[in-house]
């Protein structure tokens, strides 16, 4: 086989047959079309605009801000969790078009720009919103944990108690280690913090990884809320890897038209009958006010 600059590939098995990359016209994530309107439609980019500044940057930012948080929430709802892959998804059709018009033809953030997005802007102080309560973190546990562990363990699976990172030291009593190991749970909670603790981590930075952290968990809330509220009945039992797979996971085309776009999206698990209905389904909700 053989090829030439830019030329499409020619192979020796099928002389009829030509393959090229378009990486800029083609996507493998075409299903995030589907959130994206979901996203509009739970007024994701209200909540984005009233909650994160960046004062270090001009009143024209080449790269807005809900630009650069859809595509760090969006990378990890598609399974992109290492923002090196940025380097590539900045040109994908699907990732351009997530966004502000003004990226549709120039691209997404490059790996550099979305690194510093999240190790640095989403650090700053005035980004993290979480306000102290005026209740102990741990109050009415028993009611919380004991019927959901009942019903777990009714439906046949193991139960693995997890109570971290951020503020939920309080889980860590002895009455609720107790309660978990007779229900047969296995757990792992944080202790609180304490002078030799404070002294051990003195000089480092966790606070780049608690926004990667909170990336995730807005991506997973966002997944966990489309697959509650916008599939349909037949399908409303799929996992959110299902839906990663399935629906995420589905390769498109985008043309451009003088005054439009169209993305044509290849039909396997996404048909057009389940496109159709997921939009309805999101047009039907009501829209979320102040």
């Amino acid at each position: 086989m053989g090829e030439k600059e830019n030329q499409p590939f020619q192979l020796c098995f099928n002389a009829s047959l030509r393959v090229d990359f378009q990486g800029s016209r083609v996507t493998s994530d075409g299903g995030l079309i589907l959130v994206r309107e979901w996203d509009e439609r739970l007024g994701f980019g209200d909540l984005i605009r009233e909650h994160l500044t960046d004062p270090g940057r001009g009143k024209d930012p080449q790269l807005p801000l809900a630009d650069l948080l859809r595509q760090s929430v969006y990378g990890r709802l598609a399974g992109y969790e290492d923002v090196n892959d940025a380097e590539r998804l900045s040109q994908d059709p699907t990732f351009r078009l997530i966004g502000s018009e003004r990226i549709w033809e120039r691209g997404a953030a490059l790996t550099s720009r979305l690194q510093s997005f999240e190790t640095e802007m989403l650090a700053e102080e005035e980004n993290f919103k979480l306000r102290p309560g005026n209740v102990h973190s741990a109050d009415g546990w028993q009611e919380l944990l004991r019927p959901e562990i009942a019903w777990q363990q009714k439906q046949g699976k193991q139960v693995v108690f997890r109570a971290g990172p951020r503020g939920l030291p309080a889980f860590a009593k002895p009455e609720i280690y107790e309660a978990l190991e007779e229900r047969h749970v296995k757990y792992a909670i944080r202790i609180p913090a304490n002078e030799s603790l404070e002294r051990d981590v003195a000089c480092h930075r966790f606070r780049s990884n608690e926004v990667r952290l909170w990336l995730s968990v807005i991506a997973y809330n966002l997944g966990n809320l489309w697959r509650r509220l916008v599939l349909p009945l037949r399908v409303g039992n799929w996992s959110l890897t299902s839906l990663q797979q399935r629906l995420v996971k589905t390769g498109g085309r985008l043309i451009k038209h003088a005054r439009y776009y169209w993305l044509l999206l290849a039909e396997g698990h996404l048909t057009r009958r389940l496109f159709g209905a997921m939009v309805r389904c999101i047009a039907a909700l009501p829209v979320p006010t102040g």
